[in-house]
């Protein structure tokens, strides 16, 4: 919706999320007051940003932008994450190899 209205299958086929999931969704951001229901017929509903999502969104672009976090640094998070998952995996199943501050023997 940030390029214009679309329907719930537009939104769907772009995000390649369940149309039924997406309409959940619009329900949930109408609420919110983030979307609105631009156009409406008996078989088709054409939603849209409200001011308040447009600027959300625009929060959002502006974050995005700001933050230095990019698929390399996201791939090193999770590779030191894995890291301590499995040190803790070892410490639980072999506590007597770690010294009283939690190093190596």
């Amino acid at each position: 919706m940030a390029k214009g209205p679309q329907s719930i299958n537009q939104l769907s086929n772009i995000s390649g999320i369940n149309w039924r999931t997406v309409e959940n969704h619009m329900v949930h951001l109408m609420g919110k007051g983030m979307v609105k229901i631009a156009y409406k017929t008996s078989y088709l509903k054409i939603y849209d940003l409200t001011d308040d999502g447009k600027k959300y969104l625009e929060f959002l672009k502006q974050r995005y932008q700001k933050s230095h976090i990019n698929n390399v640094e996201i791939a090193e998070l999770d590779d030191i994450r894995n890291m301590q998952r499995e040190f803790v995996k070892i410490y639980a199943a072999n506590p007597e190899i770690f010294n009283d501050r939690g190093d190596l023997s």
